[in-house]
């Protein structure tokens, strides 16, 4: 649904120099899809693997709704199709209301 490629199982743990934290930080978004901004913003990257240990203590702060809403956000902010779809359904409903 984006011309942005998100690398499945990419974690948000970064080591960036200052070129890329000054890149992101010229951006102007509010919300900030991050998973998306690291990767348009173009910089070469290195993946290392790890093992995920999970949490021993306490909970997430994301709950599902936080984090539907953070999906939607990178999907209105990185994707075009959204718009497509508008732009389909208005014309579609203009061309109902032409043939009444």
């Amino acid at each position: 649904m984006s011309e942005i490629s998100l690398k499945s199982g990419v974690r948000d743990f970064r080591l960036m120099s200052k070129g890329v934290v000054d890149a992101i930080l010229q951006l102007s978004e509010y919300h900030r899809f991050s998973k998306a901004i690291f990767e348009w913003v173009g910089f070469s990257k290195i993946y290392l693997e790890y093992e995920y240990i999970p949490r021993n203590a306490g909970s997430s702060g994301w709950s599902f709704w936080k984090l539907f809403k953070y999906g939607i956000e990178g999907l209105i902010s990185f994707s075009t199709m959204p718009l497509r779809l508008a732009f389909i359904l208005g014309f579609g409903a203009v061309l109902v209301l032409l043939s009444i």
